[in-house]
C-alpha cells in the first residue's frame, strides 16, 4: 500500500500550479530545472517531464539573462528584483517575459527560484501608446499654431515649438523647468500683461478667443478650450498679425473704392451673378440722365439699359457681349454698343467688364463695368473714316497714275533702247567690219575712235536700263559657279589700255588660299567690278589702281570683300554718301572735266544691296579712294593654285630685291614672291635699292633678282642706278612698265639679264619671267590658268574651225542685214536674207537650214510670231535653231523670245566675236 504524501508539499504544488505566473526551480550547481508550474510548461510548450531537467540556457534567450546565468557558473548568485528577458518556447519562438529571481538553499545545495509573467500583450500596448504619444507629439509640433498646455493649477503641463518661437523664449528659460519665469516671459512680452494673465490664471467655462497685442506690434488670437478632467486649460496661439492688418486695409480700401467711384469720371455699375444692378457711381446717374439710384439698383440692368442695338433690334441678355466676362471668366473691351436713356434716346458707348472673383473660393459672384460716352468720337470717326476713304481714292488713282507712267516710262525705255541700239549696232558692226580690212594707220585710228564712242554710248544706255529695272525691283540675279580669279584677271585686263595711255600700273591680288570657284551672279560681279576700276582709271591721273580680293567671314558661306584703290583725286569725307545717289557726282567740276551719268555707282550700290552685301569707301593711302563692297558667297569648289608646284619650287630661295614707288602693287609683288618662298628685299627708290647692294656685297650675299618699277625711269637717278650695277655681280633686270615705248634704258644695262613685263600682268607671267632670269631653264609660254577664258568674249578666229552652215537672216533694216551678213559670210557660211516674219516662214518652207536668226521687230509678221508658225510647222521634232535678235535689252523680252520657242537671244548691237561664240555654242 502506497504511502500518502504529507499534506503540506500536495497544497505547496497545488499552489504552485494554480499560479498566473510561471515559476521555475533551477538547481545552482547544474543549472538544470528541477521544478516546474502548469503555467511554465503551458507557456514554454513543454510537457512537465521533458521541461524537468532540461539546462536553464535552454530556455533563456534575452542576452541580460545569458550574462546572468555566466555569472551563476563563476558562482557569483545574485537576486533580481524585476528584470525582463525572452523565453524561448518548444517551436523556437520567443515571447518576452518579465522575471524575479531569489536564491535558495535546501540542504547543502543551492537553488535559483524563477517566477515570470508573460509580458507580449502590456509591451504591445505600450507600443501603441508610444505611437499615439508620437503621433500626437508630431501633430502638436508640426501645426501652424502655438499651442500651451496649462493645469488646474497654474503649472505649464506643456508646449510645442512653435510657441516658444512665437513668443520668442530663450532657450535659458525653456532649459530651467521654471513654469514662473516662462510665464513671465509671456506677461513681460504683451501690452496688457493683466489681460493675458487673467486668460492663463481663469480656468474658465467654454472655448473662448482673445486677441492679443505684443509690445513689437504683433496680434497674436489666443484660444483656450478647458478639459473639465483634469481642471488644465490648452491654449491655441495664432499670429493674425496678417490678416488684421489686411482686414483693416480691406475696410480702408473699401472707403477708397468708394471714394474713387464717387469721383470717377467714367460711369460705373456692379451686377450679381443674375444680372441685378447692386451698385452705380455718380457718374453711371449722370451721363445716363437717371435721377436716383433706386431708379436701377435692385433691377435687371440689361433689360433697363441695354436692351436694344442703335438700329433698334432686340439685344437679348444671353446674347450680350459683356455676358462673356461672367460666362467665360474673362474680361471684355466693347467699343461699338449703346446705352439706352430712360427718355428712350440712346449714347454711343465704349465699356470695360470684367468678373468678380472670390479670392478663397475662386467663384464668380458677379462682374463690373465701367464706360464713357463715346458719341462724338464716333462721330469723329465716321468723319475720319469718309475722309480716309476719299483719300484712298485718290491714292488708288494716284498709284494708277504711277503704274501707268511706269508702264509708259519702261515702255518709253524698251522703244528708245531699241531705237538707239538699232542703228548703234550698223555703227558698231560696220566698224568692226571696217577693221577687219586693211586700213592706214589714220584710217585705222579713226575707226577705233568709232569704236570707243559707239561702245562708251551703249555703256550708258545699259546703265539708263539697268537703273530702270532695279528701280522698279525687277532685276533678277542668276546662280552659276565661276572662277573668282578668272573674274578679277578679265576685268583688270579689260582696262589695259587706258592704264597704259595714262602710264598707270595697274595690278590686283587674290590670296591663293581664297581662291576657287563660287557660285553667284557673274555678270553682275563683273558689272560692279568694271563700274569701280572704270572709275579709278578715269579719275586717276599718275600712279596706280589696284584691286585686292579678301575675306570677311571664314565659313562655308563665305563673304568676300573686293577692294579698288587708286591715287587719284579721292573723295572728301563729307561727299562720301553722296557718290552712290543717282545722276550724282562729287561735284559739278568733275562731272565737266571727266564725264559720266552718274548712275554707275547708284546701280552698283543697289546690286550689292540686291546680293545682300555692303559698299562703301575709304581713304586710300596716298591720298586717292578705297572703294569697297563685300557679298556673302558660297565656295563650291577648294581653291586651286593657279602656277604649278614644280614650277614655283624652281625660284625656292631665290634671292629678289623690289624696287618701287607704287605701294600697292609692290605690296602684292612681294605678298607673291613670300609665297612661292622666295628672300625679299623692298625699296621704294633707287639710291635706297644702291645702299642695299652695297651692303649686301660685303656680307657676300648675291641677289639673284632686281624687280625694278619703270616709273622712275624719267629720273637721271634711274639711268644713273642700272649704269651703277657691277657686270661682274651679273645682275639679273625684270623692269616692270605700262607702255613698250618707254625702253630707254638699253644703253645703261652693260651685259645684264634684262627682261620687261607691262602693268597689268598675272602671277603666272611674273612666275615666268623669273624662272627665265634665275635658272637656267629657257622661257616658256605663259603659264595661265586653265580657266583663264571662262569669263573671257571669244574674239574672232582667221581660220574658223566651224563647218559652213546655212543661215537663214529675217532683218528688216538694210543696215544691219549688210552686218550680219558681212559677218556670217566672214565666218565662211552661206546666208539667205529676207526682210520679214512671213517671207521668214516661206524661206524655212522652201529650204533647209541649220539656224535661223530672227529679229523681233519687223512688218507684216514679227519676230515671235513667226517663230511660232515656223515651230508649229516642225512638229514634236524640232531641229532648226532659232535666235532672236534685237534691240530691246529688257529680260521680260528675253522671256517673250523663249516662250515664242526661240533658243536664245542676241542683244544688238552686237560684235563678231559674240556671233561665233553663239553659233558653236548651238551649232
Amino acid at each position: 500500500m502506497a504511502t500518502a504524501k504529507p499534506l503540506e508539499p500536495i497544497l505547496a504544488e497545488l499552489l504552485a500550479d494554480h499560479c498566473s505566473m510561471m515559476l521555475l526551480a533551477v538547481e545552482a550547481s547544474t543549472q538544470s530545472i528541477v521544478a516546474a508550474n502548469i503555467k511554465a510548461c503551458n507557456l514554454l510548450d513543454y510537457p512537465k517531464k521533458k521541461l524537468i531537467g532540461m539546462d536553464i540556457g535552454t530556455i533563456e534567450s534575452g542576452l541580460t539573462g545569458m550574462f546572468y546565468w555566466q555569472e551563476v557558473t563563476n558562482g557569483n548568485i545574485q537576486e533580481i528584483d524585476t528584470a525582463e528577458s525572452e523565453f524561448r518556447r518548444s517551436d523556437g519562438s520567443c515571447i518576452p517575459i518579465e522575471k524575479t529571481v531569489s536564491k535558495s538553499i535546501v540542504g547543502k545545495k543551492s537553488y535559483i527560484l524563477i517566477s515570470a509573467s508573460d509580458i507580449t500583450t502590456r509591451l504591445h500596448t505600450e507600443d501603441k501608446l508610444a505611437l499615439i504619444s508620437a503621433r500626437l507629439k508630431s501633430t502638436l509640433e508640426s501645426t501652424a499654431d502655438g499651442i500651451l498646455a496649462i493645469s488646474g493649477t497654474g503649472n505649464i503641463e506643456g508646449m510645442n515649438h512653435r510657441f516658444s518661437q512665437m513668443w520668442n523664449i530663450p532657450t535659458s528659460i525653456l532649459s530651467s523647468n521654471n513654469d514662473q519665469m516662462v510665464l513671465d516671459h509671456l506677461f513681460n512680452s504683451v501690452k496688457n500683461p493683466e489681460l493675458l494673465r487673467d486668460l492663463i490664471n481663469t480656468p474658465g467655462k467654454g472655448e473662448d478667443t482673445t486677441t492679443i497685442k505684443l509690445n513689437n506690434g504683433k496680434l497674436f488670437e489666443l484660444r483656450s478650450n478647458p478639459e473639465q478632467a483634469t481642471l488644465s486649460r490648452v491654449f491655441s496661439c495664432n499670429d493674425v498679425t496678417v490678416r488684421v492688418r489686411t482686414q483693416e486695409a480691406l475696410s480702408e480700401s473699401r472707403e477708397n473704392l468708394q471714394r474713387l467711384l464717387d469721383s470717377m469720371l467714367e460711369g460705373a455699375f456692379g451686377l450679381d451673378s443674375k444680372g441685378i444692378c447692386t451698385f452705380v457711381n455718380p457718374a453711371f446717374l449722370r451721363i445716363l440722365g437717371f435721377q436716383n439710384t433706386h431708379e436701377v439698383l435692385g433691377k435687371h440692368l440689361h433689360s433697363l439699359i441695354h436692351h436694344s442695338h442703335a438700329d433698334g433690334s432686340p439685344y437679348l441678355a444671353s446674347e450680350c457681349k459683356s455676358h462673356q466676362a461672367y460666362k467665360l471668366r474673362q474680361s471684355v473691351h466693347i467699343d461699338d454698343e449703346v446705352f439706352w436713356r430712360p427718355d428712350g434716346t440712346y449714347l454711343s458707348v465704349e465699356y470695360w467688364t470684367s468678373p468678380i472673383i472670390e479670392d478663397e473660393s475662386n467663384k464668380i459672384t458677379g462682374t463690373i463695368t465701367t464706360f464713357v460716352d463715346i458719341t462724338e468720337r464716333k462721330e469723329i470717326e465716321r468723319m475720319k473714316k469718309d475722309l480716309v476713304l476719299e483719300k484712298q481714292r485718290h491714292l488708288i488713282a494716284s498709284k494708277n497714275q504711277a503704274e501707268a507712267a511706269n508702264k509708259a516710262k519702261s515702255e518709253f525705255l524698251a522703244i528708245m533702247s531699241h531705237e538707239i541700239r538699232t542703228p548703234m549696232n550698223g555703227v558698231i558692226g560696220m566698224t568692226g567690219l571696217l577693221l577687219g580690212t586693211k586700213l592706214d594707220k589714220e584710217g585705222r585710228q579713226y575707226a577705233e575712235n568709232i569704236r570707243i564712242s559707239g561702245e562708251q554710248m551703249m555703256r550708258i544706255i545699259n546703265e539708263i536700263l539697268d537703273f530702270s529695272k532695279l528701280e522698279e525691283g525687277k532685276m533678277e540675279l542668276d546662280q552659276a559657279p565661276f572662277e573668282l580669279s578668272a573674274l578679277v584677271e578679265t576685268v583688270v585686263e579689260s582696262y589695259t589700255h587706258e592704264s597704259s595711255k595714262k602710264n598707270l600700273a595697274l595690278g590686283y591680288y587674290i590670296p591663293e588660299q581664297i581662291q576657287g570657284q563660287y557660285l553667284g551672279d557673274i555678270g553682275r560681279l563683273r558689272q560692279i567690278l568694271m563700274n569701280l576700276v572704270g572709275n579709278a582709271t578715269k579719275f586717276t591721273r599718275a600712279g596706280e589702281v589696284f584691286v585686292e580680293v579678301s575675306i570677311d567671314e571664314v565659313s562655308n558661306e563665305k563673304k568676300l570683300r573686293f577692294t579698288v584703290s587708286d591715287t587719284g583725286i579721292g573723295i572728301p569725307d563729307t561727299e562720301k554718301d553722296k557718290v552712290f545717289q543717282s545722276f550724282t557726282q562729287v561735284d559739278t567740276s568733275t562731272s565737266r572735266r571727266y564725264g559720266g551719268t552718274g548712275l554707275g555707282l547708284a546701280i552698283c550700290k543697289r546690286l550689292v544691296k540686291l546680293m545682300q552685301g555692303e559698299i562703301g569707301v575709304e581713304q586710300a593711302s596716298g591720298g586717292g579712294a578705297a572703294f569697297w563692297f563685300s557679298i556673302p558667297l558660297k565656295l563650291i569648289d577648294n581653291p586651286i593654285s593657279p602656277v604649278p608646284t614644280e614650277s614655283a619650287s624652281l625660284i625656292n630661295k631665290k634671292k629678289v630685291l623690289i624696287i618701287s614707288s607704287r605701294h600697292f602693287n609692290r605690296y602684292a609683288i612681294i605678298k607673291l614672291c613670300q609665297q612661292w618662298k622666295m628672300i625679299v628685299w623692298e625699296v621704294d627708290n633707287t639710291a635706297a635699292a644702291e645702299e642695299l647692294l652695297l651692303d649686301q656685297e660685303k656680307q657676300s650675299i648675291k641677289t639673284d633678282l632686281i624687280i625694278l618699277d619703270n616709273n622712275l625711269s624719267q629720273s637721271e637717278n634711274f639711268l644713273a642706278f642700272l649704269s651703277s650695277l657691277k657686270p661682274e655681280r651679273n645682275y639679273s633686270i625684270l623692269l616692270l612698265d605700262s607702255q613698250p615705248e618707254n625702253h630707254n634704258e638699253s644703253d645703261h644695262c652693260h651685259n645684264l639679264k634684262l627682261s620687261h613685263l607691262y602693268w597689268p600682268f598675272r602671277s603666272t607671267d611674273l612666275l615666268t619671267e623669273i624662272i627665265h632670269l634665275t635658272t637656267d631653264k629657257a622661257p616658256e609660254p605663259t603659264l595661265h590658268n586653265d580657266y583663264e577664258t571662262q569669263l573671257a568674249v571669244p574674239s574672232p578666229t582667221e581660220n574658223n574651225a566651224l563647218s559652213s552652215m546655212r543661215i537663214l537672216v529675217a532683218e528688216d533694216n538694210p543696215v544691219n542685214q549688210m552686218i550680219a551678213k558681212a559677218m556670217l559670210e566672214k565666218q565662211g557660211h552661206e546666208v539667205d536674207m529676207v526682210i520679214n516674219g512671213v517671207q521668214a516662214v516661206e524661206a524655212f518652207q522652201e529650204s533647209s537650214y541649220q539656224l535661223i536668226l530672227m529679229d523681233m521687230h519687223m512688218p507684216e509678221m514679227d519676230g515671235l510670231e513667226a517663230t511660232r508658225k515656223i515651230r508649229e510647222l516642225e512638229g514634236e521634232q524640232q531641229k532648226v535653231v532659232i535666235v532672236a535678235l534685237t534691240a530691246n535689252a529688257l529680260t521680260s523680252d528675253r522671256e517673250k523670245c523663249i516662250a515664242a520657242g526661240m533658243n536664245d537671244y542676241l542683244s544688238k548691237p552686237f560684235n563678231i566675236a559674240q556671233l561665233e561664240a553663239l553659233i558653236a555654242h548651238w551649232c
